[in-house]
């Protein structure tokens, strides 16, 4: 069975895709410096968790790194949310998670089923960063929300950074 590393952003956005790695050995990787407040981060990773128990798959928890993301898109916070910001977040965390996935086949990213991302810049730059990547190529409306009902899950309705939330 082939070896997936699979960025999570948030449960709901797993939950919609999970079921369609069945022939895949996957481990899930929790990285999100734009997440803000630290409360938020918690909470959402504590639902990936639960997820990851119930389909009994690996995860590695990445680092916190807010200060590093606020540094980074510094100059770009008065952006409107779509642009250079959050082309940046995501050529962040998709860089850590290739740095971290050399001994697996593929990696992807749930990123691309969000509503609130860019699914062929987020393909894109996977894509330029590895001939590994594995871009899941899926529907953003398809949100599972009877599983997100069924298990419970916390639904969040904007990214997390600080700016996706005004």
């Amino acid at each position: 069975m082939k070896k997936l590393l699979l960025h999570v952003c948030c449960a709901p956005c797993l939950l919609t895709i999970i079921d369609n790695l069945k022939n895949y050995q996957i481990t899930l990787y929790f990285y999100n410096p734009n997440i803000m407040d630290f409360f938020e981060y918690e909470k959402r990773l504590n639902e990936v968790k639960k997820i990851a128990g119930i389909y009994n798959v690996d995860l590695i928890e990445g680092p916190y790194e807010n200060d590093k993301f606020l540094t980074k898109i510094k100059i770009f916070e008065n952006e409107k949310e779509g642009g250079k910001r959050c082309f940046i977040c995501y050529e962040m965390r998709l860089e850590k998670m290739k740095n971290y996935g050399k001994d697996f086949d593929f990696f992807a990213s749930t990123l691309v089923v969000s509503p609130y991302k860019n699914k062929d810049k987020i393909d894109q730059l996977g894509r330029k960063m590895s001939t590994k990547y594995l871009f899941l190529n899926l529907d953003k409306k398809g949100l599972k929300k009877d599983k997100i009902k069924k298990y419970n899950i916390y639904s969040q309705n904007y990214c997390g950074c600080i700016f996706s939330k005004r």
